[in-house]
């Protein structure tokens, strides 16, 4: 893709897609880009001069899409997050809300797709009219090797109260007391932890997954184990044995904070535990992550890796701009795989924002 320039944000999407599924050898390239295509439409109105306020908090340099690669043994599997874009860029909370409901109702038609969970949560989500947050809804899909795939949607909690007490409201909605329980004890134990994000699975209630984000601003690795050990099943010190090795930082996390996700289907009161680590904050350039991702990933697979950085992203050998965002991991009795984010630097020539952002896509 050298010296690749695409004049909108589905046009770059759908291409940097296209070589990376080809690039990880996806048996099938076309029926996911057949997939993306028609959900990712509102973003070809999206361009390098268009100006959102506020820029989409997804990447650092405001490209409202990121990929990410999950690698579970032999296999890497392609995931994808994007941010609807509103009409003609407005990026007001009930305008973003409106084209990613327009995203749910061109899924609600493909098959898997259930809007059961979102439908009991939504009214706690939809921005009011003076509503002044930075996101209102980002989508996700991932997709197996099958070809089959799961959408899943990222609400804004902050738009009505506080994030705690929608979140914990919202899982009330949902049966799913136990995990509210667990959310506000963690929560409530450091006043610098708060819950950043709200996700639902788009598919049946009986497989789809509830899952709630919280930023650990500020820690300690003795105060995030302290937090982590109230997770039934966490196995313990593996989060913080993870973010040594990622990242060899010591003292406090006080640039942008690690998260974790708890997810559960209802009526699991056993959540899984995600640490999602952003390494670009913490470490001086992708190469060295590449470095310290040695212990994690097989050699064969950190080669795919640094491949799609290099030919797919386009990252230079003196590059200076962070592609690998962040890297994720589940830390219970049963962790498996590793997945790793990455920002496409669509818009170059802006000034770049920290991004505020977790996935877990």
């Amino acid at each position: 893709m050298s010296g690749s320039f695409h004049s909108n944000a589905h046009a770059d999407l759908m291409a940097k897609a296209d070589v990376i599924l080809a690039r990880i050898a996806h048996p099938r390239r076309r029926q996911v880009l057949e997939v993306i295509a028609p959900l990712t439409r509102s973003l070809s109105g999206f361009t390098r001069t268009t100006t959102r306020v506020p820029p989409s908090r997804i990447t650092d340099d405001g490209t409202p899409f990121e990929f990410s690669l999950r690698f579970v043994g032999e296999q890497t599997h392609f995931r994808l997050l994007w941010e609807p874009q509103g009409h003609s860029g407005h990026a007001s909370p009930d305008a973003l809300w409106a084209a990613g409901e327009h995203v749910n109702r061109l899924a609600a038609v493909l098959p898997g797709i259930d809007m059961t969970l979102f439908e009991k949560v939504r009214d706690l989500f939809e921005p009011p009219d003076d509503a002044k947050a930075e996101f209102a809804m980002w989508h996700a899909l991932s997709f197996d090797h099958d070809g089959r795939f799961l959408l899943k949607t990222y609400l804004n909690p902050a738009v009505h109260g506080t994030p705690l007490d929608s979140s914990i409201r919202a899982l009330e909605h949902l049966g799913q007391g136990g995990m509210a329980d667990l959310v506000a004890t963690i929560a409530r134990k450091r006043p610098r932890t708060t819950v950043r994000y709200f996700s639902v699975d788009l598919a049946s209630p009986e497989a789809a997954r509830t899952k709630v984000y919280l930023a650990h601003t500020g820690t300690t690795l003795t105060d995030l184990e302290d937090e982590l050990s109230r997770v039934p099943g966490y196995g313990r010190g593996t989060a913080t044995a993870a973010v040594e090795r990622l990242s060899g930082h010591e003292g406090a996390f006080e640039d942008l904070p690690i998260l974790t996700c708890l997810a559960a289907r209802a009526g699991n009161e056993r959540p899984a535990l995600t640490l999602h680590f952003p390494v670009r904050r913490y470490t001086a350039h992708d190469r060295e992550v590449l470095a310290r991702l040695a212990p994690f990933v097989p050699p064969a697979q950190r080669s795919l890796l640094e491949r799609v950085l290099r030919d797919d992203l386009e990252m230079t050998a003196s590059d200076e701009r962070r592609f690998v965002s962040y890297v994720s991991m589940q830390c219970g009795d049963a962790s498996r795989g590793l997945t790793v984010y990455l920002q496409p630097h669509f818009v170059e020539t802006r000034t770049a924002v920290p991004s505020a952002r977790a996935t877990g896509t």
